[in-house]
């Protein structure tokens, strides 16, 4: 896998993929069942034996839950491999990426398809029309009609001020609420002693459509608590992606894009807690937004930074100032949507089936462990229908918040990136 930050752009999961295929020819793609055994997809199974290392290997650096050893995999046949699906995708996304009633695109690896899902039944006539025109096989497309996914800043409501800042919680800024995902900070590399130093500069990350402008620092001022006000202020945005054509090649002509919905906002007075998530009380899925008691947070442990994507059927939690803690499975993974911003493009985001509401944009999304008490950081959520949440995720976050062609967040320090610390309390 290509290393974030200044090491270049992160593969996604539809680059892993098709580099599969070179490794076990026929490959279709892969997801989690609901038992979390692997789920292989496979032109020709005679090849499934010689595949079992791979996907084993994939499995373990690509976890269904936190902690969990891969279980033997299942293999199913699939009529079209995974790269001639990316190779219709892309080409039909050259098309119809600036459709009006586009809802988002996706390579569908759970039903061996592309999807081109629109609002309207006359674009979907429009789009299979285009299909046709590239020779795509009727069964190897397939375009629903459905919402798209909405993002979720929300008007004013109450919540409480929490100091230390825990990631769950509302953060508001002059054009509506959001959540606060997670506390990190910067990180700086010794060459000499090949140690990483902790700078003790405190920050947040949250969804860059919560901010003032699009892919502009202005900076917006950001408090915590029950409404946007001075008392509460907590801290000011720092960067945000950079939203731009050249880097990504199926970035649509005419658009500014990125991989993550994600802005880094600096905290004032030391404002953040440890690297920790709000814990509601009550069961998962009960909309509860009271922190327990007993319980009062998850400690954060680690990041997907290392396993880097997550597959289809990988069991996420969420916690949002407006749902409270949701979890379910990855429902599509790396899809094409427009932005929050008119001319702007979010590219490869992942979602997952679990409630979500107005507010919750800028949740953590994360793996609890099987313990129950620690988190692993999956990503950043930025919208919903309600019933089916959307997310950017971290690998996306880290590498868009610490680009190389960003001015360093250490000044001109180029051995300096933003570093998530994994120890539960601040360095």
């Amino acid at each position: 896998m290509v290393a974030a930050g200044a090491q270049g752009r992160p593969k996604t999961l539809d680059d892993e993929f098709d580099d599969f295929v070179d490794l076990v020819p026929g490959f279709a793609g892969m997801y989690y069942d609901s038992t979390g055994a692997p789920v292989v997809l496979m032109t020709d199974r005679t090849g499934a034996a010689a595949a079992d290392v791979h996907v084993h290997d994939f499995a373990l650096r690509h976890p269904w839950r936190r902690g969990a050893a891969p279980k033997a995999a299942r293999y199913m046949t699939a009529k079209y491999d995974f790269r001639q699906l990316r190779h219709w995708h892309d080409a039909v996304f050259r098309t119809v990426a600036s459709m009006a009633d586009l809802t988002y695109t996706d390579i569908d690896e759970v039903n061996n398809v592309v999807k081109i899902a629109v609002k309207t039944a006359d674009a979907a006539r429009a789009v299979l029309a285009v299909a046709a025109s590239l020779n795509i096989p009727p069964d190897a497309i397939s375009v629903p009609v459905v919402a798209p996914f909405h993002f979720q800043q929300a008007g004013q409501d109450l919540t409480d001020a929490i100091r230390p800042a825990l990631g769950g919680t509302q953060v508001s800024t002059p054009i509506g609420n959001c959540t606060l995902g997670f506390n990190t900070q910067k990180v700086k590399y010794e060459p000499v002693t090949g140690s990483y130093v902790y700078d003790h500069t405190h920050l947040f990350v949250t969804a860059s459509h919560c901010m003032q402008t699009p892919g502009e620092v202005t900076p917006t001022r950001i408090s915590q608590g029950p409404f946007f006000a001075s008392d509460y202020y907590i801290g000011w945005e720092t960067r945000q992606p950079p939203w731009d054509n050249a880097t990504y090649g199926n970035c649509p002509a005419g658009y500014r894009c990125s991989l993550a919905d994600a802005a880094l906002v600096g905290y004032l007075d030391g404002d953040g807690s440890m690297a920790a998530i709000a814990h509601p009380t009550g069961n998962v899925n009960s909309g509860e937004t009271t922190i327990d008691v007993f319980t009062p947070t998850w400690v954060i442990v680690d990041s997907t930074q290392n396993s880097g994507n997550s597959m289809a059927g990988t069991l996420v939690s969420k916690v949002g100032k407006a749902s409270g803690w949701t979890n379910g499975f990855l429902s599509g993974t790396c899809f094409n949507q427009p932005a929050y911003w008119s001319g702007f493009y979010l590219l490869c985001q992942d979602s997952y089936s679990a409630a979500n509401a107005d507010g919750d944009s800028g949740s953590p999304i994360f793996q609890v462990d099987v313990s129950g008490q620690y988190a692993r950081i999956v990503g950043i959520h930025w919208g919903g229908t309600g019933s089916e949440g959307a997310y950017s995720p971290y690998v996306y976050v880290r590498y868009e918040l610490t680009r190389a062609d960003l001015p360093t967040i250490c000044g001109s320090d180029t051995n300096c990136w933003l570093g998530l610390n994994v120890s539960g309390v601040w360095q």
